[in-house]
């Protein structure tokens, strides 16, 4: 009776070939004992083992040696039961049993191997994830010219890379004094693993860097956000860490403005460099550098200034900003900046 397509694939990944003529050595051999023993209905001798392997490949001629050393792997896997503990005594039994046996050993053996490579390939592509073309085609350049060729610019297509892109080049370079202002548009973008972004705006307000969050108060005018019980939650975190980090001392704020004229959407470090979304769907940005426009750097940073200047805190609202702002007072996501404020 042939084994099953899905046995045959199992034993593969144990380590065994089921193919008729690519046999493993070991399962080979495991098969012409599992029939002698089953012929004898008793263990066997390594003599009768041999010779069964024989009977079953003629055309085969392995060393004695070789199969003490395949058999011998088939009994520190379980496979087989030795019986017996001098040379010229022990005999050998390979039954529905002592395979169970093997295949349990096997099976640890096989979860171990792949669990590995699973870690192995989950590491892999957390690299490749996070890999920063920018900074590698620079050290490429260095390495074969001898000369850092500094990049002024660059495309920007999806949130994972705008992320990855201010992450690299922005945020990795602050240091204490510095000034980070964000000027949010739309809300998707920056709602984007939201909890991993307010984390990182944690550990670089405690660098000393100065951070500014500028909002249209229209922002939240939204059908789509007016009772949204997520974003409600996501506020509330953001407001607790706000307040956690000015008590300790932090320059770290988020503002609502009123929208007069078309403004900017992007992320600055102070006056050097920028990353700007372009488009929401699908996200498309620019990262540019004071070398590439520093007309354009200073023009949103000038306005994003004026704006802040003229807002208020988002721990300093009342109710009567929220009204005035045209935000629905009893919308949840409005509460929500009236609760979570300052008392």
């Amino acid at each position: 009776m042939p084994i099953s397509e899905d046995a045959a694939e199992t034993l593969e990944l144990l380590g065994f070939k089921t193919g008729i003529d690519h046999d493993s050595r070991a399962l080979s051999l495991l098969r012409a004992m599992l029939k002698k023993c089953d012929e004898t209905g008793k263990p066997i001798s390594f003599t009768t083992a041999y010779e069964a392997l024989l009977r079953e490949e003629p055309s085969a001629s392995p060393s004695k040696a070789w199969i003490h050393k395949v058999l011998k792997s088939l009994v520190d896997d379980g496979l087989v039961t030795m019986f017996g503990e001098s040379a010229h005594r022990k005999s050998y039994l390979a039954d529905a049993k002592s395979v169970m046996n093997g295949i349990e050993v096997l099976r640890e053996k096989a979860i171990e191997r792949v669990s590995e490579t699973i870690d192995r390939k989950k590491e892999e592509l957390e690299i490749i994830r996070n890999l920063d073309s920018a900074a590698l085609a620079q050290e490429i350049t260095e390495w074969i010219t001898g000369r850092r060729q500094a990049l002024k610019a660059r495309f920007i297509k999806g949130i994972d890379e705008f992320y990855r892109v201010i992450d690299t080049t922005l945020y990795k370079n602050l240091k204490s004094g510095d000034v980070l202002r964000i000027c949010i548009l739309t809300i998707n973008p920056f709602m984007h693993r939201f909890e991993k972004r307010i984390s990182k705006m944690v550990d670089i307000a405690r660098k000393g860097v100065e951070i500014k969050y500028a909002v249209p108060a229209g922002l939240l005018e939204r059908e789509s956000f007016k009772n949204n019980q997520n974003l409600r939650n996501l506020i509330r975190e953001g407001l607790e860490n706000l307040i956690t980090l000015q008590g300790q001392g932090h320059k770290i704020d988020a503002r609502f403005f009123n929208v007069s004229k078309k403004h900017y959407q992007f992320v600055a470090a102070n006056h050097e460099s920028m990353a700007l979304i372009i488009t929401e769907k699908p996200i498309t940005g620019a990262w540019m550098s004071r070398r590439f426009n520093a007309d354009l750097v200073d023009s949103a940073v000038e306005s994003f200034d004026k704006i802040w200047n003229k807002s208020k805190s988002v721990l300093d609202i009342r109710s009567s900003d929220i009204e005035s702002s045209g935000m629905d007072i009893d919308s949840e996501v409005a509460m929500s900046f009236i609760e979570g404020g300052k008392e």
